[in-house]
C-alpha cells in the first residue's frame, strides 16, 4: 500500500503544507499547517492508508531538522530530512 507523505515548511514567511510533492496548502502559523496535515493524515488512516508527516523549516541548503509523526504512534526523534 502506498504511503502519503505529507511534508510542512517554512517559505518565505508561510507555512506550506505538500503531499508527495504537490503543495496543498499554505498556513501563516505552524500550528495551522501541522493541524491540517494531521487531519489529511487522519483521513487516510481512516480510509486504511499509511501516511508520514516531515515538519521543518527549509534552509538555504535545502535540509531541515524534522521530526516524523505516524500514524498511531507516538512522536519519533528528530531525523535530518530533505525539504
Amino acid at each position: 500500500m502506498p504511503v502519503e507523505r505529507y511534508t510542512v515548511s517554512l517559505r518565505d514567511g508561510l507555512w506550506e503544507v505538500w503531499l508527495d510533492g504537490r503543495l496543498i496548502a499554505g498556513q501563516p502559523s505552524e500550528m495551522g499547517a501541522v493541524g491540517l496535515a494531521e487531519a489529511l493524515s487522519y483521513a487516510a488512516a481512516i480510509r486504511g492508508g499509511h501516511s508520514r508527516l516531515l515538519v521543518g523549516a527549509a534552509s538555504d541548503n535545502g535540509s531541515a531538522w524534522a521530526r516524523r509523526l505516524r500514524s498511531g504512534d507516538q512522536e519519533a526523534p528528530p531525523e535530518r530530512a530533505q525539504v
